[in-house]
């Protein structure tokens, strides 16, 4: 039995080079969305086209069975996406090199699909778009190739060599136009529909990137060292839109609020008391139920805009230190949302998990705030007693500890144990010890980096915000003063291209809140400001950056987030761009009697030439050859007469006689097409030897005919064309 035919040996690298590209773009995709890591990416990108030079081919197929048992052996003990896409990838190269049939190719082309599905599961970024149009223009002429194959395959699975080689050229070509044509076209139809189609308000968009890891910060519970995994990580977290007189003293975004400390699992839990709240979504919802009053003074809302996150907050802005006093409603596309009573913040149903979301909150201005009594203890009337007790309890801390942890703050503030001390003195003295004793860090490897809380304390060891924020937060509640963790975000970069500020997940942060009577909840943030810069390369191309986020923020809102609301303005725009068409229209007094008149015309004017074809069929040629005095126009409008008349007149036979079967190959010169039509209709002989004539002396002659020159040849066009039709 002979041995199978590699088709790779006898196909031509023209029609293989859609399939490298294909491997190549997979390679790039899944770069570009982190599956693979970049150095291994850039790695594989480089080494291709090496392994394409080299002739281990032959040994592929030998190594496919064992690669395949180590990549089964790899992802059963390690589980991973990019273990699957690395197989993947060696899937092609095998077919790539080692194809027998065309459906190989097929094999390949539809692993491009598998790719191009995994991208669009794991990323968010406007990046996709130009990948996704990448591959349908590629995998379109992948498949178009893989046809061409399939169609030369003969019974006994091999290829008519000699015909491949022969159409190669024009095949590629056509390869091109057509592929192109389909990619266009397909483009075209999904931009049309995409506006129109209807929207699954809960649908939800969950990238596999984005793990619970990455935003444990906005869980409900937070174990000290997980915050600086967030720090560590540049993706952006919001974007907010923020207006005068505000956007120069929000000094932080509020989103969690943790008051039990767990000693022994080194964490902080929260125990909300969640209140539902459901109302129109195109209508405020109030915090609390504070409903605003015609009298009181209402900033520009803040819009803010929130990016894929495990745990889905409604982020409040904390302005000169002061939090809840401030928000009063929220308004976005969700419907409900559950105000946490003793938190003073709100969370989203999670059918929100993983998504993007927007929202705009209402502010009072901080003058009608002071008026209505809503800074101070008025706002905290009422307070829960448990929410005290809760943000005083030590009992899982052992005394020891707590002795140890009072004589640090003894050595911090020599005052501390004086029971006469002012609270909110003594909680900003502290604040300020705390922040001027220890450094900051996020390197938790080094030696001067704390292992735990005790270590930070004691040992005086460097730490990051968490660290701070609950020394001081223990050091208040072992004091008698009620203090909890909140978690949120701070600082931020004004995007100067969009006018917004971009905060990214580095920015978070986590500080202390403590009640003091007459004064509600204040602020304290203990931890020092930081000497470490992450991604200083970001920093240096700022202003790339911000275009780049400005384009995908619009990607976000007006793609990835198009809802219901989007449709209905996209459509009260189209009703007011029909109004003002409409409007002009009849300004112009364009009635619709006239056009049904210049229709009804139109319509007589065809049935007319019709009628004339059928009733004096060897009328037709004339006309042909009387339109060719018209100019020539193209799709644009553009005359396009570049053509010489006689020209002009040899194309329109040529392809009347095409269509009959007389077909003149590229290489023929006008002499030998004539001799061709001579040979099949004998009666036109002596009219192709005068066409021939008057086409030579005009074309290659000097230039000057007689003037009944162009009436020769178009008589002799004429008979020509009618001879063409009864060639049948």
């Amino acid at each position: 039995m002979p041995k199978p035919q590699y088709l790779t040996g006898v196909v031509p690298d023209e029609f293989l080079a859609p399939f490298k590209k294909l491997i190549l773009l997979g390679i790039l995709s899944m770069t570009i969305a982190g599956v693979i890591p970049i150095p291994l990416g850039i790695g594989l990108a480089i080494a291709f086209p090496f392994l394409l030079r080299l002739k281990i081919s032959r040994n592929l197929e030998k190594w496919a069975p064992g690669v395949s048992i180590l990549f089964g052996a790899l992802y059963f003990l390690f589980p991973s996406i990019l273990l699957l896409v690395l197989f993947t990838l060696f899937f092609q190269l095998l077919y790539l090199w080692e194809a027998k049939k065309p459906v190989h190719y097929f094999w390949i082309a539809a692993v491009g699909l598998v790719h191009l599905a995994v991208l669009s599961t794991i990323t968010a970024s406007v990046v996709y778009p130009f990948l996704f149009l990448a591959y349908v223009v590629v995998l379109t002429h992948s498949l178009l190739v893989a046809n061409f194959l399939s169609g030369l395959q003969e019974k006994d699975q091999t290829i008519d060599v000699d015909e491949l080689h022969q159409t190669e050229k024009h095949f590629i070509d056509r390869t091109k136009v057509i592929g192109n044509w389909i990619v266009g076209i397909s483009i075209g139809i999904g931009l049309l529909i995409f506006p129109i189609l209807p929207r699954a308000q809960t649908l939800s968009y969950q990238p596999t990137q984005v793990t619970q890891e990455s935003v444990t910060g906005f869980s409900d519970e937070v174990v000290l060292g997980e915050m600086g995994e967030i720090q560590s990580d540049n993706r952006v977290a919001l974007r907010v839109f923020v207006p005068q007189p505000y956007s120069s003293r929000v000094q932080r975004w509020r989103g969690a609020v943790l008051d039990t400390w767990n000693h022994k699992d080194q964490g902080w839990v929260s125990n909300p008391r969640g209140i539902d709240r459901s109302e129109n979504s195109e209508d405020w919802i109030y915090f609390q139920g504070r409903r605003i009053e015609q009298s009181d003074t209402l900033t520009k809302p803040i819009k803010v805009h929130v990016s894929s996150l495990g745990r889905p907050v409604v982020f409040t802005p904390e302005i000169n230190g002061r939090s809840p006093e401030f928000t009063v409603g929220v308004k976005g596309s969700f419907d409900k949302i559950m105000f946490d009573s003793d938190g003073w913040t709100g969370t989203l149903s999670e059918d929100y998990a993983f998504r993007t979301y927007e929202y705009d909150l209402l502010l009072l201005n901080e003058t009608a705030a002071e008026s209505r009594g809503l800074i101070g203890q008025a706002w905290n009337e009422g307070l829960p007693k448990d929410l005290l007790a809760r943000s005083l309890n030590i009992e899982t801390i052992p005394m020891e500890f707590i002795e140890k942890l009072e004589d640090r703050a003894t050595e911090l503030i020599p005052a501390y144990r004086n029971e006469d001390y002012d609270p909110e003195g003594l909680a900003r003295d502290l604040e300020l010890a705390l922040m001027t004793s220890q450094d900051y860090t996020l390197d938790y490897t080094k030696e001067t980096g704390a292992k735990d809380l005790s270590d930070f304390v004691f040992n005086k060891k460097a730490g990051h915000c968490e660290y701070f924020a609950t020394t001081l937060a223990l050091m208040l509640r072992a004091k008698g003063i009620p203090a909890r963790l909140v978690t949120g975000f701070r600082g931020g970069r004004e995007n100067f291209f969009g006018d917004y500020r971009i905060i990214r997940q580095s920015d978070a942060h986590s500080w202390v809140e403590a009640y003091v009577e007459d004064k509600g909840w204040i602020t304290l943030d203990p931890t020092p400001s930081s000497t470490e810069h992450t991604n200083s390369l970001m920093m240096n191309i700022g202003f790339l950056v911000d275009i780049y986020d400005y384009i995908q923020l619009q990607w976000n809102r007006y793609v990835l987030d198009y809802s219901k609301d989007n449709q209905r303005d996209l459509l009260d725009i189209a009703s007011r761009g029909l109004g003002y068409l409409s409007t002009h229209l009849l300004a112009l007094r364009i009635t619709i009697a006239n056009l049904q008149n210049a229709i009804a015309g139109l319509l007589f004017l065809v049935f007319l030439v019709w009628l004339l074809r059928e009733i004096a069929p060897e009328i037709t040629p004339y006309i042909q050859a009387w339109s060719l005095r018209l100019p020539e126009l193209n799709l644009f409008g553009r005359n396009r007469n570049r053509h010489h008349l006689a020209t002009r007149c040899f194309l329109k036979i040529e392809r009347e006689f095409k269509k009959r079967g007389i077909t003149r190959s590229p290489w023929e010169t006008p002499r030998h097409f004539m001799e061709g039509i001579r040979k099949s209709i004998p009666s036109v002989s002596e009219t192709c030897q005068q066409f021939l004539a008057l086409y030579y002396a005009a074309r290659f002659g000097n230039g000057e005919q007689a003037e009944s020159w162009s009436d020769e040849i178009r008589d002799a066009t004429a008979t020509l064309l009618k001879a063409s039709k009864e060639t049948t």
